[in-house]
Order: C-alpha cells, then sequence, then structure tokens
C-alpha cells in the first residue's frame, strides 16, 4: 500500500516540470534588426500615403480667379505640391519593390522552418504518446505486481499466524505432555 501513496507523487512530480518547462519556452522571439526596419520603413511609407489619401482636398470653384491664375497663387501651390508627391510615389514604390525578394525569401525561410519545427514537433508528441501509453501499461503491470505483493504478504502473514498458533497449541501440548509424563513418574514411584 505504501507504493500506491508514491506513484501520485511521482506524477506529480513530472507534471510540474513538464509546466515550468513550458513557461520556459514562452519567451519572446527576438526579431532581427533588418526585419523591424524594413517594418518602420513600411509602416512610415503606409501612413505619409494614408495621410496623402486623406488630405483635405480644394475645390477649384471654391478658389478666387486670382488664386487659379496667378504664379504665386493657392492653385499653383497645390500643383508644385502634387509635382512633389508624384516625384515620391516612385521612390515609394521602388522602396517597397525592393522589399519584396527579401520578404519572399524570409517568408519562404519561416514557412520551411515552421514547418520543420511541426514536423518535429509531431515526432516528439508521437513519441510523447508512445510513452504516455507505456507508462500507463506499466503502471497498471506496478499494481497488478504491488496487489499480487499485497495479498502474498497477507497469506504470508496468515500463515506466519497458523504457524504461531501451532507453535503455541505444540508448546502447550508439550506443557501438557510434560506435567503428565511427571505426574506419571511420580505416580510410578
Amino acid at each position: 500500500m505504501q507504493f500506491s501513496l508514491i506513484i501520485p507523487l511521482l506524477i506529480f512530480i513530472a507534471t510540474s516540470s513538464y509546466s515550468e518547462n513550458e513557461k520556459e519556452n514562452k519567451q519572446m522571439v527576438e526579431i532581427p534588426d533588418e526585419w523591424k526596419n524594413i517594418k518602420t520603413q513600411i509602416e512610415t511609407l503606409e501612413k505619409k500615403l494614408k495621410e496623402w489619401d486623406e488630405e483635405k482636398r480644394v475645390e477649384l470653384n471654391g478658389l478666387n480667379w486670382d488664386d487659379i491664375w496667378s504664379f504665386d497663387g493657392e492653385f499653383q501651390k497645390i500643383k508644385k505640391k502634387f509635382l512633389i508627391r508624384m516625384d515620391d510615389i516612385p521612390l515609394i514604390i521602388k522602396t517597397l519593390l525592393s522589399y519584396q525578394p527579401s520578404i519572399r525569401i524570409d517568408v519562404k525561410k519561416a514557412s520551411k522552418d515552421f514547418e520543420e519545427i511541426t514536423e518535429r514537433q509531431k515526432s516528439i508528441q508521437q513519441k510523447i504518446h508512445k510513452k504516455c501509453l507505456e507508462k500507463i501499461e506499466l503502471k497498471k503491470q506496478v499494481d497488478e505486481a504491488i496487489l499480487k505483493y499485497t495479498k502474498c504478504v497477507e497469506q504470508y502473514n496468515n500463515l506466519c499466524s497458523i504457524e504461531r498458533d501451532i507453535l503455541i497449541e505444540k508448546q502447550q501440548k508439550e506443557q501438557k505432555f510434560f506435567a503428565i509424563n511427571q505426574i506419571r513418574e511420580f505416580d510410578n514411584k
């Protein structure tokens, strides 16, 4: 019966160490500086394009004749701003396109690494499942062995008790026989 108390303790220890390992594995992954820079640049470009898209449009119908036709009028300022933006857009597109091959390669590599890790995980999970089944079978065998051992100890104790009773009875019979022999010898004298 002492073994049955030890087995859950062993299971508890194995489970708790697994939980600690699991906690250690949940660490933040360090993103390479190159990816951080690319991400920052893409976010900056997206923000710039979004600002341009959300910028308030000027209604030409709302402008005065001077603002439309004068050299330094509002229309010329808007035109100049849009021409500068038009020059910036190819640079933005070129920058974004230059990231595509690198991103594609990194995604392909990350996908391959992920698939390899997934395969290793499946392999380990299969081994864990196999060991779990083996552990369950061994525990069953241990429980059966403990049960047999307990029954054997009970039988042994019962036999020892019977033997002790027989020895006591034998001693009583010997004492009785010895007493009777003494009385008989005394009578014969």
